[in-house]
């Protein structure tokens, strides 16, 4: 029986099938029961996706048009409310929370922390610019971008290659999540906050000290 509604892949601007019409089963980790069918991606719908990101960074300001992208966060947010019964279905019936955690982190708490986040995107800084300066008799333009890094690329192994040479102290490759307990999370240079989470955020609660005394020397 299908509880959950079938999916189809976002390409492009638009909500299509895979090629050939391919799906493949939403089981419920509660009952193992297909709940719901879900697109199963192609090579070539693969490949037509990372051209559409590509052409969007390439012929639109998509990539740095703040406003654009802050006023689309919040239309998120509305959609995302108002699709609060919908969200309650997936994470029961897709990610198997319990009832008792919708109300909570799963559904209700995040929609709730939507206000807080997107208050503070407005006092982000993406561009400061620091003046020219001379040094030994030649002039340099100076300006500072904050930007989160990402990399995207259908070999993974070259991607992982790629972000090992990014200096940022978090970043994403092809689309991974780095949130968790154990796992260190902070910046570099002006972005750095020091590290938390994972043994190296507790470690900034500790100050180390070193301790050295006289003994007494070989009798």
């Amino acid at each position: 029986m299908s509880i959950l509604p079938d999916t189809q892949l976002y390409i492009d601007g638009k909500l299509r099938p895979a090629t050939g019409g391919r799906t493949f089963d939403n089981v419920s980790p509660w009952t193992g029961e297909v709940v719901g069918h879900s697109a199963d991606a192609a090579p070539a719908d693969v490949e037509e996706a990372i051209a559409a990101a590509r052409r969007a960074f390439d012929t639109t300001d998509w990539s740095t048009n703040h406003e654009q992208r802050y006023a689309l966060i919040k239309k998120f947010r509305d959609a995302f409310r108002a699709s609060r019964d919908k969200l309650v279905l997936i994470a029961r019936h897709e990610a198997g929370a319990a009832l008792g955690n919708v109300g909570r982190a799963q559904v209700d708490l995040a929609l709730n922390c939507f206000d807080e986040l997107i208050k503070l995107i407005p006092q982000i800084t993406y561009e400061r610019d620091m003046g020219t300066r001379e040094l030994m008799g030649t002039f340099h333009k100076r300006k500072v971008l904050n930007e989160a890094a990402g990399v995207v690329c259908a070999d993974t192994e070259r991607a992982i290659r790629i972000a090992n040479r990014i200096r940022t102290g978090t970043i994403s490759v092809n689309g991974g999540m780095c949130i968790a307990g154990d796992l260190p999370f902070g910046g570099y240079k002006n972005s750095g906050i020091g590290r938390a989470w994972g043994i190296e955020g507790i470690e900034e609660y500790f100050e180390k000290k070193a301790l050295a005394w006289r003994v007494p020397g070989p009798q």
